[in-house]
């Protein structure tokens, strides 16, 4: 499409527009003009619709028909808040397939999970009260959002007991999506943390001796966020190690 206009000079002012269709939720659209006022050429991006980023960790996909989807949400009640980042019972269409987030997937488990999350949020205080009830949120709604700032809070809190759950794992999943169950307790080794972090003050001078070029070797100094945890409980059994959370 092509216009053309006068400025107050009385210079004539070609325009053009050229609209992309990237994809069915966004046009770009890319204006040239020639001419004595403004920029040589505008680029406008323009939504049609929400687009969704949401993390499978806790969910299954069920085919209903040829184009619709169930996804069910692990979550105890699906009590989520409109700033969590899914809709429940309502079908979206993308790409021509029609896709519906259904709650309460695994309900009677994670109900009553959660309900001793509930009872053990009383006896405790600080940072590791707001990380139960974080989790406790995640279980009931299933919202991923909340369990990453349990996380966060987890990685920063310093207490002797350690408590962490989720859907973690997602090494069984072929697609690498979603997460197995897993939940630990423990208690702070500070005797075995203490001689982790001397081990990562030296880290520099372990690397450099490595049977690798240099090119893939990262020399700077480490901050340690390493615990060593005596393991009380952990479903599935214990592993050798294991490296948490695995959320970015």
């Amino acid at each position: 499409m092509v216009t053309m206009s006068h400025s107050s000079a009385e210079s004539p002012i070609f325009m053009g527009f050229v609209v992309v269709l990237l994809n069915k939720k966004r046009i770009l659209i890319v204006v040239t003009q020639l001419g004595p006022i403004g920029p040589p050429w505008l680029i406008f991006l323009v939504s049609l619709g929400p687009f969704k980023k949401v993390e499978p960790w806790n969910q299954r996909v069920i085919k209903n028909s040829a184009t619709g989807y169930e996804l069910r949400v692990a979550s105890a009640d699906g009590n989520i808040s409109k700033t969590d980042e899914i809709a429940y019972n309502q079908t979206e269409m993308y790409e021509e397939r029609f896709y519906t987030f259904t709650p309460l997937d695994y309900s009677s488990f994670l109900s009553k999970l959660a309900n001793l999350l509930h009872l053990a949020s009383s006896k405790v205080r600080g940072d590791l009260k707001e990380i139960i009830i974080l989790h406790q949120h995640f279980l009931n709604s299933g919202s991923v959002k909340a369990h990453k700032s349990a996380s966060a809070k987890w990685i920063k809190e310093s207490n002797v007991v350690e408590f962490y759950l989720g859907f973690l794992d997602t090494s069984k999943d072929p697609a690498g999506q979603r997460g197995l169950f897993q939940s630990i307790a423990g208690v702070i080794n500070r005797e075995k943390t203490a001689r982790l972090d001397k081990f990562l003050l030296n880290i520099n001078d372990t690397t450099r001796v490595l049977p690798w070029p240099t090119k893939f070797k990262v020399l700077s100094p480490v901050k340690s966020t390493m615990r060593a945890i005596d393991v009380v409980a952990m479903t599935p059994p214990v592993p050798t190690a294991l490296s948490l959370p695995s959320c970015k």
